[in-house]
Order: structure tokens, then C-alpha cells, then sequence
């Protein structure tokens, strides 16, 4: 699969975008994810419902649980965790997928103040 200048695979998008105009920072259908990333894991381009999603399920004292919808592509997802930007991120939950299935349920410790929450994706 060829690479313009442009960062995106001219086939891809031909299939998806159905023209050469757009380039990898892109976002044509303002999702929030630009092109590059859109062709990498397998999401549409041009569908602004195409996009991961992280969406909280609920809520218990001090503990959060979310949920990550719209996988497209099999990879693993780590979820992780700290209390200061400076520290270490400390995983929380990791779970693999399959293209098309929803990710499971991530309960979030100590989702109070001072929390900061990633999602990392690897492909396999």
C-alpha cells in the first residue's frame, strides 16, 4: 500500500473519501480524529459516529466505571491511571478486541478530584 506526501494511502482514500484532496490531519467529518489516525485503526473518514468512544456506565462513591465503544480493529486497549501528571500512569484495566465488538467495562479507582485517566492502544 503506497504513501503520498499527503500520509494516507491513496487507495484508502479513494474507497473512503472518494477523492485525493484531504491529508492525514484532515478531519472531514469532525469526529475529533484526524485521517491518519482514521485509515490506522480502521475507522470511516466520512461517518462522524465512526470514532472510539469512552462513555461512563457508572458511578459508586468514589470509584467510576467506563466503557469503550466503536472499537474498529483487533488490538489491545490499557486503560490506565494517576493522581499528578508528573507520576507514572499505573494500568487499570486491559482487555483485547475484535474488529466491530464493543470493549468491555473498566471500573476506574479513586475517580475523584486529582485523577487523570488514558486509554493506550497497541495493535498486536
Amino acid at each position: 500500500m503506497a504513501r503520498y506526501p499527503d500520509g494516507l494511502p491513496d487507495d484508502w482514500e479513494m474507497e473512503h473519501l472518494g477523492t485525493l484532496a484531504y491529508d492525514e490531519d484532515d478531519d472531514p467529518d469532525d469526529d475529533g480524529m484526524a485521517n491518519g489516525w482514521e485509515s490506522i485503526l480502521g475507522y470511516d473518514p466520512d461517518d462522524p459516529a465512526s470514532v472510539m468512544r469512552v462513555e461512563l456506565v457508572d458511578v459508586d462513591g468514589t470509584n467510576a466505571t467506563v466503557r469503550i465503544t466503536q472499537v474498529a480493529v483487533y488490538g489491545y486497549y490499557s486503560v490506565q491511571h494517576c493522581t499528578d501528571l508528573s507520576d507514572s500512569w499505573d494500568e487499570v484495566g486491559r482487555f483485547n478486541v475484535v474488529a466491530g465488538q464493543t470493549g468491555d467495562d473498566v471500573t476506574l479507582p479513586d475517580a475523584g478530584t486529582n485523577s487523570f485517566y488514558k486509554v493506550e492502544f497497541q495493535l498486536p
